[in-house]
């Protein structure tokens, strides 16, 4: 993973939907070309009546790195930026990413290297109930809305494959 360095600072993304704090059931579609998806239920601040209804659509930009994996939310304790401020089922940015500077570190052996570019991203953190969700990204724009989960997951897979409308 990565290291954590005395720069990194944990700060909610208030403008992105919060996750559930029960069962949010993230899926991720991810291409090689930069292209991100993260869909969950919503938490009732973000959504429907029923957070069984609101379904969170994250479409992340130029993204170059992702994960999705532990811990849970009860070992978010174990997580590198949990000393930083990193709490369950919240959404954030990390400033000053160690994670960030790590993959501009790693690519300085390509010979069209270009260090500024890793100034254009982001790391963006996503603590769920069961899993943890990063990825170091351009940007990110989110939508919530009434959907079924099914439907919502079969649109993105069409639109992350090339083939929406």
């Amino acid at each position: 993973m990565y290291e954590i360095g005395t720069e990194d600072r944990v700060e909610q993304a208030t403008d992105l939907p919060l996750p559930s704090a029960g069962a949010p059931l993230p899926v991720l579609v991810a291409d090689d070309a930069g292209a991100v998806i993260l869909l969950f239920h919503a938490s009732e601040r973000d959504g429907a009546a029923s957070v069984n209804e609101a379904i969170a659509i994250v479409r992340f930009s130029g993204c170059i790195a992702h994960l999705l994996g532990p811990p849970n939310d009860e070992a978010l304790t174990g997580h590198p930026l949990a000393a930083c401020g990193l709490t369950p089922y919240g959404v954030f940015r990390v400033q000053g990413s160690s994670w960030v500077k790590g993959l501009e570190r790693m690519n300085r052996v390509h010979p069209l290297h270009r260090p500024e570019v890793y100034r254009e991203h982001s790391h963006y953190v996503y603590t769920f109930h069961d899993s943890v969700f990063e990825c170091v990204a351009k940007g990110a724009t989110a939508i919530v809305r009434v959907q079924a989960r099914g439907a919502a997951i079969e649109e993105i897979a069409r639109e992350i494959g090339g083939h929406a409308a």
